[in-house]
């Protein structure tokens, strides 16, 4: 009868545990289904490598001095559409100070049907509000002078706070890429754990001597701190299929959790004894 009692108070938690974490991240990640990013992919000197007497780099019949090609992408990370309507204002890419914007056009667009367009003036280019579906991207190619350009964004769109901005022409190892998601991982299991362990001794273990106040308060901030972490540690992860990884992940998680959490109760009750 025990065995019973246990095995259905375990299926129970696990259920419990598994759908207290998925639910606050799928509609977290729901309020944070319309995102854009600008990348730059590459930036490329046009000066010539060798210093020869009048040699010169024009374009458009004016000379350049330290030009620079550089190639960036906007690109709609969101898992919902942006819609032309929800464009308060044209996103602008923004050249810092020491760099002078020669000329800008759209290279390529994915797919390649989309009614893009920009517009020049002084240091910033202004790209039209347009229709852009989940994973859909605007190539540039952009031309400056003066100092290497350093990029910025701008822009007022429905359910989008801001653009962030990437450089990816900066080295990054791979380890240094994922050591963040990986810790807020480990973090967030590590808390999963406290959260699993004291609702056994909430529901299950008065003689633990615990106040019921006690282990709740601890395991609802666990459980707050968990959710968090594992939505922290999802976000860094550029993964084609998220929601398909992170099932199976939270499964394994939540029943180690659960796992390390009995044998922590089985050390905890030959103390208190």
């Amino acid at each position: 009868m025990k065995g019973r009692v246990f095995d259905w108070k375990f299926i129970l938690t696990l259920t419990v545990a598994i759908l207290g974490i998925v639910v606050p991240l799928v509609w977290q990640s729901d309020l944070s289904s319309k995102s854009m990013e600008l990348r730059l992919s590459s930036s490329t000197s046009l000066e010539p490598p060798s210093k020869i007497l009048d040699l010169q780099v024009v374009l458009d019949g004016k000379k350049l001095e330290t030009p620079y090609s550089s190639s960036l992408e906007l690109v709609n990370t969101g898992s919902k559409t942006v819609l032309s309507s929800d464009f308060d204002k044209p996103i602008e890419i923004l050249i810092g100070d020491g760099a002078k914007l020669v000329t800008a056009r759209i290279t390529d667009t994915t797919p390649n049907d989309i009614p893009a367009e920009i517009s020049l003036s002084g240091n910033v280019i202004r790209i039209a509000p347009h229709l852009s579906n989940p994973k859909d991207a605007i190539s540039l190619s952009i031309i400056t002078s003066g100092e290497k350009p350093v990029y910025s964004t701008r822009g007022r769109i429905a359910g989008i706070q801001h653009i962030p901005y990437t450089d990816l022409t900066l080295p990054k190892p791979i380890y240094i890429r994922y050591l963040k998601s990986v810790i807020n991982g480990v973090a967030g299991w590590g808390l999963l754990c406290v959260t699993v362990l004291f609702s056994f001794v909430h529901f299950d273990r008065p003689e633990f001597g615990v106040p019921k106040v006690v282990s709740l308060f601890i395991g609802l901030v666990s459980y707050v701190g968990a959710v968090q972490l594992v939505g922290s540690a999802l976000s860094g992860l550029v993964l084609r299929n998220q929601w398909g990884i992170f099932i199976p992940i939270a499964v394994i998680s939540t029943t180690t959790a659960i796992a390390a959490c009995l044998f922590l109760l089985r050390r905890w009750n030959r103390q208190a004894h």
